[in-house]
């Protein structure tokens, strides 16, 4: 599966026609994709809006990560939003503020010199108000994967969800 770079590599990611390969096995039935439309391609047109302000969320969202920012993860995740995992067989949720605590409490990985390994995996763009996506990071030693649930509120792509599972190396 082809990654998406990170936005450093922007020009050369949108140039490649990532986006509409990894839409074209998730959404495409054959049918034109209207979103209240009649006319398809304007459809698409929304769609490829839709799909770069996704990415641009996801990325505003990995950078907060990396650099230990608050701010930009709040731009991004909505005020109910929460972090969900399976932990030792129990459902864990953590509201989104707690987990910003714990962020405010914590190095950042750019503070502690870690390398930025983050991967956008697949924006699945659900219909005009929901995407699935799906992204790597890492914490060495913890590495995680993380699918987040993106719902277009008031305009505005925003993760109402985050799933996540950790791996941790030996």
């Amino acid at each position: 599966m082809k990654r998406f770079g990170h936005p450093g590599q922007a020009a050369q990611r949108r140039s490649s026609g990532i986006h509409r390969r990894e839409l074209r096995s998730t959404m495409d039935s054959g049918a034109p994709l209207r979103f209240g439309r009649n006319d398809a391609r304007l459809g698409r047109e929304t769609m490829n809006d839709d799909i770069k302000a996704i990415e641009a969320a996801t990325w505003t969202y990995l950078d907060g990560l990396y650099e230990g920012d608050v701010e930009k993860l709040g731009s991004v995740f909505h005020a109910t939003s929460a972090l969900t995992q399976s932990l030792d067989g129990e459902l864990k949720v953590v509201p989104r503020e707690q987990w910003f605590e714990a962020v405010r409490g914590r190095k950042s990985p750019k503070e502690t010199g870690l390398e930025r390994g983050d991967h956008v995996l697949a924006i699945d763009l659900v219909g005009p108000s929901m995407a699935l996506v799906k992204v790597k990071c890492q914490m060495p030693p913890r590495y995680f994967t993380d699918l987040l649930s993106f719902l277009k509120v008031d305009g505005k792509w925003l993760v109402a969800q985050k799933v996540f599972m950790t791996e941790t190396a030996a």
